[in-house]
């Protein structure tokens, strides 16, 4: 019957047992008792860990996951981001349709947002029923009168609070997301590391 269980093999090879059970492992492996084989394989295990944990984390994917985390937390649970108030400065289904023409893309929206020096234009596409919608749009930041855009920014769309696309802009601050639902769509771009805007986009909002 082995002397010591898996757990303690992990505990050794992590280098986190007490002195006086470390000794009798190491006993236990110079005798060829058994655990000696799943000592070699959390070794193994082990230095591969390590080797990962050394690997630089990309900044894109940490800004994603804190994108995510913004949406995903409790009601109840205060944000660690401000959520910059913004203005819809231009929405196509509020534009009036001049006498004797007809809207010849109703299915196609398109909007301009501002917030704090941001500027988001967002265009929404009905395809076929099988696909959804399409929303593409571009992220930049105003200053003066120059617009630059902004890369590598998550942006996230949530339909009744689920996140059901997700994007990071390129470096035109351009982002694209697919086979999106029509209704009770949410825009959530986490312009700063410390700042969303969240826009809801149904046409009652």
């Amino acid at each position: 019957m082995p002397r010591f269980d898996v757990t303690q093999w992990c505990d050794f090879v992590r280098g986190v047992v007490d002195r006086e059970t470390e000794q009798a492992m190491i006993a236990e492996l110079e005798a060829g008792r058994a655990g000696t084989e799943s000592a070699a394989l959390l070794r193994r295990v082990a230095d591969v860990a390590r080797a990962d944990a050394e690997q630089p984390v990309p900044e894109h994917a940490v800004r994603m996951a804190k994108a995510l985390a913004s949406v995903r937390r409790p009601s109840e649970r205060p944000s660690l981001f401000e959520r910059l108030p913004f203005a819809v400065v231009f929405d196509s289904l509020r534009q009036p349709v001049a006498a004797g023409t007809r809207d010849l893309q109703p299915a196609h929206r398109q909007l301009s947002i501002r917030a704090a020096g941001f500027v988001l234009d967002v265009r929404l596409e009905q395809e076929p029923a099988a696909q959804g919608t399409a929303m593409v749009g571009q992220v930049v930041e105003q200053k003066g009168a120059q617009a630059a855009a902004l890369a590598e920014v998550p942006v996230l769309v949530l339909a009744g609070g689920d996140v059901v696309g997700r994007a990071l802009t390129n470096r035109f601050g351009e982002f694209q997301a697919d086979g999106l639902p029509a209704e009770r769509l949410e825009l959530c771009v986490l312009v700063r590391d410390d700042a969303l805007i969240r826009v809801p986009l149904s046409e009652r909002a």
